[in-house]
């Protein structure tokens, strides 16, 4: 026998090992698994691979709101993991409870690959969520309303710089991307608030490959940690980051933590005499953090505060622009409450911005449309169990509540893939008696949900209030293309976002 003769044999021999291995796995899948009671198409409650290319082509979020329409409030979309739509799973999965005191935990799969941590586990170090505790618990008062109230000033600047941009290229005919726009204006801002430094992404052309880079970071992530599922998969991940590096995680990362690292230079936050979040977080003297914690965790505060911000604010725009009722509506009750006794800038104060209702039910409504995280955050159900919607789940069982599938309902809300802000307000027909709202949390419940609400809620209300004030503004039709915004945008953990090009006009009032 040859040995070409022996290594076709050998291969032959391991590719059939693999197929039984396979077929047996299917088989128990299919006919063992604790979890095979659920619904579900029975191919994905076979094998992950359904599950895995529908994420890394970015088609999750839409096939698992469309499962969930046909087989109900729970789903199992892969052999270990469950998708819910019911109210009760968010504290169930998310909040404090006897068998996760924390909320459960996140799938440490994304951890590892977005920190690095796949190329060199380090069993003995403190696992990401707990020091992610401890980093909320030293910036949560900073983000409380009055902190916030005392931050406005601030990031009333940005956003006055943000029209002065648009201003610009209104007076001068030009289309606006609002999609750029709105994110450089976020991350300006919450970089100054962060760091003490804004990022000067509206006024440097060159600082704006950044953005970009998130983009790409944020694919690579979702489908490395899409692809770790597979041990396979997961060592050969391993050991291409650890030879090629990662350069997408580079390209997003490294600019937050050179800005964090001259921000540690500055001892007194730059000599202004506020005190931004690092200097709350490491100086106040309940610290909690180290510097070197506080800078790993950096680029996704950064994330978290702007992204958030800045994904949802085209979204908002978008629907606005696409029903003028709706649009006119808003536009009136802020022109009425800012420019109707002659005000300006002076009277655009955080508590009169915070009291526009229809305002407020618009941002709603676009949250339900287009959740910021609309995938969801994966996570684990502890070592012996927990119940979730009234069924115990065995340990390890992998659970998350799909914020879009959710969302768009009809068990939860009536006319669920319609733009209607007045099913948020005391106004809402009878028809609305039956939504849900209970379902809707876009920043999440428990120990872990989103400690920024409140510096979002207002500065998504602001940045409106003084576009609506200062524009007229009108969608370009090359954003309203099937393959745009007028069809099913791509998720990798966050919205892949096309060009949202603009029109605008000068509305010739003060703001």
């Amino acid at each position: 026998m040859t040995d070409s003769t022996k290594l076709a044999g050998l291969c032959c021999l391991v590719a059939l090992v693999l197929v039984v291995y396979q077929a047996i796995g299917i088989i128990y899948n299919l006919l063992f698994h604790p979890l095979r009671k659920y619904p579900g198409p029975w191919h994905w409650g076979a094998s992950r691979a359904f599950l895995t290319v529908s994420t890394i082509r970015g088609r999750y979020v839409h096939q698992i709101k469309d499962l969930h329409r046909q087989y109900g409030h729970v789903v199992r979309i892969a052999p270990n993991e469950l998708s819910f739509t019911d109210e009760r799973a968010w504290n169930d999965i998310c909040g404090a409870t006897k068998a996760a005191p924390y909320g459960m935990k996140k799938d440490e799969r994304l951890n590892d690959l977005v920190g690095g941590d796949a190329t060199n586990p380090d069993l003995s170090k403190e696992k990401a969520d707990m020091i992610h505790t401890r980093i909320r618990r030293s910036l949560a008062p900073a983000f409380s309303r009055s902190s916030v109230r005392q931050q406005s000033p601030l990031i009333n600047s940005h956003v006055d710089e943000m029209v002065a941009v648009l201003s610009e290229s209104a007076k001068q005919g030009q289309t606006v991307d609002m999609c750029r726009i709105y994110a450089f204006t976020m991350y300006d801002s919450f970089s100054d608030i962060f760091l003490g430094e804004s990022m000067n992404l509206l006024g440097d052309p060159a600082t704006r490959p950044w953005v970009d880079s998130m983009v790409g970071f944020a694919k690579a992530t979702t489908t490395l940690a899409a692809l770790s599922h597979y041990w396979v998969l997961r060592l050969l991940i391993g050991l291409l980051l650890k030879t090629m590096g990662n350069g997408s995680r580079d390209a997003f990362m490294n600019p937050c933590l050179d800005r964090f690292d001259r921000r540690l230079q500055r001892k007194d936050g730059g000599g202004s005499g506020r005190h931004d979040l690092v200097h709350l977080a490491l100086e106040s003297s309940k610290q909690q953090v180290s510097a070197k914690e506080l800078r790993d965790f950096s680029p996704f505060l950064m994330v978290g505060g702007g992204e958030t911000m800045g994904s949802l604010l085209p979204c908002l725009t978008y629907l606005l622009l696409k029903h003028p009722r709706a649009m006119q509506r808003v536009t009136r009750e802020v022109r009425e409450a800012f420019d109707g006794g002659g005000g300006g800038q002076d009277d655009i104060t955080m508590d009169r911005v915070l009291r526009l209702p229809y305002l407020g039910a618009c941002i709603d409504e676009a949250l339900r449309m287009y959740p910021p995280v609309a995938q969801g955050n994966e996570r684990v159900v502890p070592e012996g169990g927990a119940a979730v919607c009234g069924d115990h789940l065995p340990g390890g069982t992998i659970v998350v509540v799909s914020q879009l599938s959710a969302y768009r309902q009809k068990r939860n809300f009536f006319r669920p893939d319609h733009f209607v802000p007045e099913r948020w307000l005391p106004e809402a027909g009878p028809e609305f008696a039956n939504d849900r709202k209970a379902v809707f949390k876009p920043f999440s419940v428990g120990p872990q949900n989103c400690f920024g609400q409140e510096v979002a809620h207002y500065t998504l209300r602001l940045v409106m209030v003084r576009l609506l004030l200062s524009f007229k503004m009108k969608l370009c039709q090359e954003s309203d293309a099937k393959n745009t915004w007028g069809g099913q945008l791509a998720v990798y953990n966050v919205w892949m976002k096309p060009p949202l090009n603009v029109e605008l006009e000068l509305a010739g009032v003060k703001g």
